[in-house]
């Protein structure tokens, strides 16, 4: 196992995806690896921050989700958030068990149901707001500012050109 302080120089020191001069390093070089190694970092550091204050990463841009919205309809906050029903169903039923959401009906639809933060979910929103820059402090802290934002930027263009062909395409909520 390495020490702190050699992860800590490696950390510092401009590195390659992988080590050079493998048999795998064109492997390392394609856009599909480096994505789903990056997702896989992502979530490593997520789940890391988000378990600091008691939340899994679903539940913790739920959260956030519902805090910046004022609130929405589970169908609404999945599709919000690229989750399917079964997904955005079983995290709403979890921060309701926690006394962080609750659903109540819409005047006119009682089958529609919307969820709204509580007193204490709204309390853990701005906490899991500080957990979600962190993670994104962690995640780009390899880079410049400058190439943050060209990385945040081509991810961007990826993502928005390829949503109609997801499985759960994102549609932000309208205002």
């Amino acid at each position: 196992m390495a020490s702190s302080d050699s992860s800590k120089t490696r950390r510092r020191t401009p590195a390659a995806a992988a080590p050079t001069g493998t048999v795998l390093d064109d492997l390392y070089l394609r856009p599909g690896f480096l994505v789903r190694r990056m997702a896989q970092l992502l979530m490593s550091i997520a789940e890391q921050e988000t378990a600091k204050i008691g939340l899994t990463p679903p539940q913790h841009v739920c959260l956030i989700a519902l805090a910046r919205t004022g609130g929405l309809d589970q169908i609404s906050l999945g599709k919000a958030l690229g989750m399917d029903r079964a997904t955005v169903g079983q995290v709403v039923r979890r921060l309701e068990s926690r006394g962080l959401v609750e659903r109540t009906s819409v005047r006119g639809d009682a089958r529609r149901k919307v969820v709204l933060l509580t007193a204490a979910g709204s309390k853990l929103a701005v906490t899991a707001d500080d957990a979600a820059l962190n993670v994104s402090r962690r995640l780009m802290e390899p880079l410049e500012a400058p190439e943050r934002l060209q990385l945040t930027q081509l991810m961007t263009r990826v993502v928005e050109s390829l949503n109609p062909q997801s499985v759960v395409p994102i549609e932000p909520p309208r205002r």
